[in-house]
């Protein structure tokens, strides 16, 4: 009778050790995909497109740019419709790998240059957050 006790806590130690070591190895991979997610946002640019001259004359065309660029750009990077319509004079572009600011600045600029010429002059350029003002790279239509 103790024999198939003894078997019987063993098994239990068992069952807890593997539940605890497979709760261990699910959270480790839950922290690492954290770290990774946190290197990823830390990696991403953002672009500012703003409106040198806002106007209400103006506001009304530059959301409907934004709209445009909101369709052109929602699968390259993070671009928020609600921003784009509350904006009187900028809006942000978001989530952008390195590699692809200077390629997604110049769609931005294409399409200001083929359907929004009669805007004042809007300046698309890179800031390190929200509240940041400009890096170094920054350009105008």
């Amino acid at each position: 009778m103790e024999g198939a006790r003894a078997k019987l806590n063993l098994t239990q130690i068992e069952k807890s050790w593997w539940e605890e070591s497979a709760l261990t190895s699910v959270l480790s991979f839950c922290f690492y995909l954290k770290l990774r997610r946190y290197h990823v946002i830390r990696m991403a640019k953002t672009l500012k497109v703003q409106l040198t001259a806002p106007g209400p004359d103006w506001v009304h065309q530059f959301r409907n740019f934004g709209e445009d660029a909101y369709r052109d750009l929602r699968d390259k990077c993070e671009v928020s419709i609600a921003e784009i319509d509350a904006s009187i004079s900028e809006f942000h572009l978001r989530g952008i790998h390195k590699r692809d600011v200077r390629s997604i600045a110049a769609r931005v600029r294409k399409l200001i240059e083929k359907s929004y010429q009669e805007l004042p002059p809007i300046k698309v350029y890179e800031i390190e957050s929200d509240e940041d003002e400009p890096a170094n790279r920054g350009s105008s239509r």
